[in-house]
């Protein structure tokens, strides 16, 4: 996947960094992490995660990813620090590419269109994608598989 260098550092940083909920990670990782489906559960803490325009309910994340982000605790980089930081190191900082570049590359790996917008938070008018799409086990399996060959790519 062709990717600029500036982009490719700032999804690496996202994905060692991705919660950037201010302070609260370190108390609430043991009821926000099922470590035994390997989701982040946005669902439980509806205040801090469910937005009006983006209503992300799970994410699937590695243990190894949740141990990096779960040794920083309270020095979780927030959303403004991370772009602060890039703008300070002159490096165009646009979160909507990493959002891209995660869902084209989820599609490209057989994840359908209307999972990664369940994944990314769009609620799609269809009835079928508001009423009845749920996510499974296969699903959870075929995106940490694809996360992972993303990651050996970047």
């Amino acid at each position: 996947m062709p990717c600029e260098p500036a982009a490719r550092q700032i999804f690496l940083t996202l994905q060692r960094n991705l919660i950037n909920a201010q302070n609260v990670i370190s108390n609430i990782l043991p009821n926000y992490y099922n470590s035994e489906t390997q989701t982040l559960e946005h669902f439980r803490f509806p205040e801090i995660f469910i937005r009006r325009t983006k209503k992300a309910f799970i994410s699937y994340i590695t243990r190894e990813q949740i141990s990096g982000i779960d040794t920083l605790g309270p020095r979780t980089p927030t959303y403004t620090s991370i772009r602060k930081a890039c703008r300070y190191r002159n490096i165009n900082m646009d979160m909507r590419l990493c959002r891209k570049i995660h869902g084209s590359w989820l599609h490209q790996h057989g994840i359908t269109a209307e999972e990664v917008d369940f994944l990314q938070g769009r609620t799609s008018p269809s009835i079928f994608s508001r009423h009845y799409l749920t996510p499974d086990n296969s699903l959870r399996t075929r995106v940490l598989d694809a996360l992972k060959q993303l990651q050996r790519e970047l």
